[in-house]
């Protein structure tokens, strides 16, 4: 078994970000507990996935001041929630850190000490169960326990307004990095990409479709579209419409779709009687259908020679193809969504779609196949 560097630093970015949905101290300690391994662990993570990239990485914060200028010092200060520059502007504007200073930031203090950022994070994981539960606290862990534990901030925890105002900077920090792993290679001419945001999906159900009338592509040397799709539903009879690209004459044509026979579909027609189908038979019986997918379709055109792709999850399922000559090589019209049958609605749903001018290679194939993966594993 071998993970990458690159695919743990995009899972613990991910666990950060879902982490911010703080609703109790389980999740305050499960959220330091991940951004120990992210920052803090061995070698810090952030440094091993950046290795191939060489981006520079900095932590922005408010340059914050600490210390009270009042003549008698307040017993406890408290200025975490304040480091994040994108929350709260700061009248003595902000600082870039590196990875060790950022560590060694102070976030709070007494008349006698100061607590910073990594031993809250390690109090956090190692002594009150985000990794490690321990009651067995060394003199300094005890001061943090003393000085934190029962302290409430407007009816939040310290630790919990802490350790998100941490998170976000961690995000809004690390966001170039985990751009520049989880992203669709350069080597992929893009014709479009319709994404949305982290864990949303477009639901296709009842009569519901998106039409495009100035789509104007040509499909000449290639069209391919790959999408995270997920199909919910076959239809009792005719068939359901997931994609369909055509022109004035209505061909060439490009159809996706699956049937009554529950085949999940692609056919490109070139011109009258001249149709290639692609067929994942049965498809409605996998252990797939009704969860999300990697779907790719590809129309390779080599002179008068087509050939027709259709691959489920980078696994090639089916190739037809045909010698015929193409008068017109251009698609106008697009269609996601319809179906055959009035009494019959359909019901699938996307995440995102990819469409591009080029028959892939099978390194760039299994790239955006990662990409996907990346991004949409959840």
């Amino acid at each position: 078994m071998k993970v990458s560097p690159e695919e743990i630093f995009v899972r613990r970015y991910d666990e950060v970000r879902a982490g911010l949905r703080i609703t109790d101290d389980f999740d305050v300690v499960e959220l330091a507990a991940t951004l120990r391994k992210l920052l803090i662990d061995g070698k810090a993570l952030i440094d091993r996935a950046n290795q191939k990239y060489g981006l520079k990485i900095r932590f922005t914060v408010n340059n914050l001041k600490g210390g009270s200028k009042l003549p008698n010092k307040p017993d406890f200060q408290f200025y975490a929630d304040g480091i994040n520059p994108a929350k709260i502007k700061k009248s003595s504007g902000i600082k870039s850190l590196k990875l060790k200073k950022f560590l060694k930031l102070e976030i709070a203090e007494t008349k006698d000490d100061k607590f910073n950022i990594s031993e809250i994070i390690k109090y956090l994981a190692n002594k009150k169960g985000g990794i490690h539960y321990d009651e067995n606290l060394d003199k300094r862990e005890s001061l943090i326990a003393d000085t934190f534990d029962n302290l409430n901030i407007l009816g939040f925890s310290a630790f919990t307004l802490g350790v998100r105002a941490i998170s976000e900077v961690v995000l809004d920090s690390l966001a170039p990095l985990y751009n520049e792993i989880v992203k669709i290679p350069d080597s992929i001419p893009l014709i479009a990409n319709f994404t949305l945001g982290k864990c949303q999906t477009v639901q296709f159900s009842n009569k519901q479709a998106l039409h495009s009338e100035d789509f104007n592509i040509e499909i000449d040397p290639a069209f391919g579209w790959g999408s995270i799709l997920k199909i919910s539903k076959k239809p009792t009879s005719g068939k359901h419409t997931i994609f369909k690209a055509s022109n004035d004459s209505n061909l060439p044509e490009l159809e996706i779709y699956i049937n009554d026979n529950g085949d999940l579909c692609s056919s490109f027609t070139a011109k009258d009687k001249v149709t290639l189908i692609t067929r994942a038979v049965n498809f409605s019986k996998s252990k797939i259908f009704d969860s999300f997918f990697f779907f790719l379709t590809e129309i390779c055109i080599d002179g008068d020679e087509i050939n027709l792709y259709m691959y489920i999850n980078n696994e090639l399922v089916e190739h037809k193809s045909s010698i015929v000559k193409i008068i017109d090589k251009f698609f106008k019209y697009t269609i996601i969504g319809g179906n055959t049958h009035e009494h019959d609605d359909v019901d699938f749903s996307l995440r995102e779609i990819v469409m591009s001018s080029k028959c892939l290679t099978e390194s760039e194939r299994s790239e955006l196949a990662n990409y996907f993966w990346l991004k949409w594993k959840n």
